[in-house]
């Protein structure tokens, strides 16, 4: 579900986001190698300051665009980054909807988190993530070519040395950074199931005095999240710590190997020039640590989308073959089933599958597909075209409603206490003939009690040679 940076489309804006990266870090490079030239040069005393002048102009000429580039980089990395994530959250959206469609609605709160940190976690890493992590391994080798140029083996061995254990270091903190991120994401979507649960059903929550327990479990969700969150921040505040001591870590080491060209007399100036490459040294390492954060969040982001890809291929396989239910009614011809029969039951009419083999499609009628909040023509046309808009009439009166007690902009408020409920089942069958499906199957409990429903449904199969498939309730005394 994760798009890869090599798919075609996107190779040519990764590749520009690494230039930019990698530019960057030489601007950098640039700056302090002539900037340490040049104070080198005044210390000892081989040129005075105003024959520097061109020198010390290129180095902030190279400082500035330093952090000209830095901004490119930053703003298109952000634009690189959210257009991934816009198309990872169409696929999310087109994952909730077919699991609805299969009769496996989603939970409010894994979807929200989803839609927000893992969508986050995936554009941090294609974005920042990237470009961070080219440009601190660039700052990491010029920042040790600096040190060996003119600190002689001892600095560039004392950068090598803090380097590795800087890497083994994120290294060894990668999985435990990975565990804490996956706890965050569990966290959120356990707060966010609660939160929608408490929007969506505010009304009930108060009607049956519910808000004590509610309130309680959320502040135990919540409790737990934020335990998780300072976990998860105090590792990666820790996989910085190491490039924090760079550059006194770096002088100590230079000092006690020794290097002929530190402790002559003139050494000061050389001491200038490590101290521009361990200054190199620590920002890679920085951006290093920071990339490997944005790493593990986007592995188990990547993960957590993979099982969701997983789950929609195997929703796929097990809808793929036609249910004998759908094969009862030819088309033009209505057929009646009984919902007790052979374990047949509304949950399952509502469950059957979109589209047959043989490419016709299938529209359902039935209350867990409510109408929009929207007008008449929103919820029969979605489309607006002229010619869906036309089927709204001709929909409306094979459904038995009056079309001019329903016009095109007439508001739908399904969940209106005053509204016939008689009313917006017909309208949910309106709906359904609107869409001008091969199959349509009636499984709304209201209808049931329609005593013209038959009238209509013959008048419809009829009228656009459409198979219906409508369910009956079972024998009286059996129940449903």
């Amino acid at each position: 579900m994760t798009p890869s940076l090599l798919d075609r489309g996107r190779r040519l804006p990764a590749a520009g986001l690494v230039l930019v990266a990698l530019l960057e870090t030489a601007a950098l490079a640039a700056a302090a190698a002539l900037g340490g030239a040049a104070v080198s040069a005044v210390m000892q005393g081989d040129a005075a300051v105003p024959a520097l002048l061109p020198a010390l102009a290129a180095a902030a000429a190279a400082a500035l665009g330093a952090a000209g580039l830095a901004v490119a980089r930053a703003a298109f990395a952000e634009w690189f980054g959210m257009s991934i994530a816009t198309e990872v959250r169409e696929r999310l959206a087109d994952h909730a909807i077919a699991r609805a469609r299969d009769g496996r609605a989603a939970s409010i709160g894994v979807m929200s988190a989803r839609m927000a940190g893992d969508l986050v976690a995936i554009k941090d890493w294609m974005s920042v993530g990237i470009s961070d992590a080219i440009a601190a391994a660039a700052a990491l080798m010029a920042g040790l070519m600096v040190l060996v140029f003119v600190g002689g083996p001892a600095a560039g061995a004392a950068g090598a040395a803090l380097l590795a254990v800087n890497l083994v270091f994120l290294f060894g903190a990668g999985k435990l950074l990975e565990r804490a991120w996956l706890a965050v994401r569990r966290g959120r979507g356990r707060v966010a199931d609660v939160v929608g649960h408490v929007t969506l059903g505010a009304r009930a929550i108060a009607r049956f005095r519910a808000g004590a327990h509610v309130l309680r479990r959320l502040r135990r969700r919540s409790q737990d999240l934020q335990a998780a969150s300072v976990r998860q921040r105090a590792l990666a505040t820790a996989a910085l710590l190491p490039s924090a001591i760079t550059l006194p870590a770096v002088v100590a080491l230079a000092v006690v190997f020794g290097s002929a060209g530190l402790l002559a007399p003139q050494g000061l100036a050389a001491w200038t020039s490590v101290l521009f490459g361990a200054g190199l040294l620590a920002g890679g390492l920085a951006g290093l640590g920071r990339a490997s954060d944005a790493l593990a969040a986007f592995r188990v982001a990547d993960a957590r989308l993979g099982v969701l890809q997983a789950q929609a291929t195997a929703g796929a396989a097990a809808t793929a073959d036609t249910d004998p239910v759908l094969a009862l009614a030819a088309p033009g011809e209505v057929r009646h089933v009984e919902i007790d029969r052979d374990g047949l039951t509304l949950g399952r009419l509502q469950s059957l599958a979109d589209t047959l083999p043989d490419g016709r499609t299938v529209s359902l009628v039935a209350p867990d597909l409510p109408l929009l909040n929207a007008s008449v023509r929103r919820n029969l046309a979605p489309s607006g075209s002229q010619a869906a808009r036309a089927r709204i009439a001709d929909a409306l009166m094979l459904a038995g409603l009056d079309p001019a007690a329903w016009p095109e902009g007439r508001r739908i408020d399904p969940l209106d206490p005053a509204a016939d409920p008689m009313a917006l089942a017909r309208l949910r069958l309106a709906r359904a003939i609107a869409a001008r499906p091969g199959v349509i199957v009636v499984a709304d409990p209201m209808l049931l009690f329609d005593g013209d429903l038959d009238r209509h449904l013959a008048n419809l199969a009829d009228t656009h040679a459409v198979a219906v498939i409508c369910a009956r309730p079972p024998p009286p005394g059996t129940g449903i």
